[in-house]
């Protein structure tokens, strides 16, 4: 069983499926009847009732993915610490969106804003500087 009830709300940290489908970070979501039934399992059990217990979800996940309440503003659904798949998704479609303006001053404010926000993208090549012996042999 679950001590929420319908109407209350909580929201996701980190995505993960609710009610058949990916809830993700920042997502504000109200327990109704049918959530509350479907989550239920034989022993009438709910994950649901981890909601508020930190460690209960990591036990079960491994992770904190849910907290009671409405999601905060600076909760959102690219800004996970260690998602980079994520940012750079984010980063990207803001991008385009700001590129596909016609009038060139709103089009560099809006890139202004891109770089702003997410900061400049990372680069995908690393540099590894190695060490060399006198004769040009690599060291390990």
């Amino acid at each position: 069983m679950t001590a929420l009830i319908p109407g209350e709300k909580f929201y996701v940290i980190r995505s993960l499926t609710v009610e058949g489908r990916v809830a993700q970070r920042g997502e504000t979501i109200t327990v109704t009847e049918q959530m509350i039934a479907d989550s239920a399992d034989r022993n009438g059990d709910s994950w649901l009732s981890d909601v508020a217990d930190d460690e209960a979800q990591i036990r079960r996940w491994g992770a904190v993915h849910l907290a009671p309440g409405e999601a905060p503003a600076d909760v959102l659904w690219w800004n996970l610490e260690g998602d980079d798949a994520s940012r750079d998704r984010a980063r990207d479609e803001a991008r385009w969106r700001a590129a596909a303006l016609k009038d060139p001053v709103a089009r560099q404010e809006a890139l202004q804003e891109v770089r702003d926000t997410y900061g400049s993208k990372p680069s995908s090549r690393s540099v590894k500087l190695h060490n060399y012996d006198e004769s040009g042999r690599r060291l390990t």
